[in-house]
């Protein structure tokens, strides 16, 4: 659980630091590599990326937090037998 935690706190320094080092929010960094990334989808390879670009939905960053806390805790609970 505390990597999870470490993880999630050390993903969103690294989304911070790159706005700050390149001046593009995320949105806007999403559309500059569009191109690049409708490319990759019609050459049909990595099929996972395709999926995990057509189905992604945007999250709240607390939602997605406490979903994947919960699937850690699910996952201990589950490894305990209770």
């Amino acid at each position: 659980m505390h990597a999870y935690v470490l993880a999630s706190v050390a993903a969103q320094q690294a989304l911070r630091r790159a706005e700050q080092r390149t001046g593009l929010s995320e949105e806007r960094w999403q559309r500059s590599v569009g191109p690049y990334i409708s490319e990759v989808l019609a050459a049909g390879e990595p099929p996972m990326l395709a999926r995990h670009v057509l189905e992604a939905e945007e999250l709240d960053p607390d939602v997605e937090f406490a979903f994947g806390l919960d699937c850690v805790l699910d996952g201990l609970a589950a490894r305990l037998g209770r």
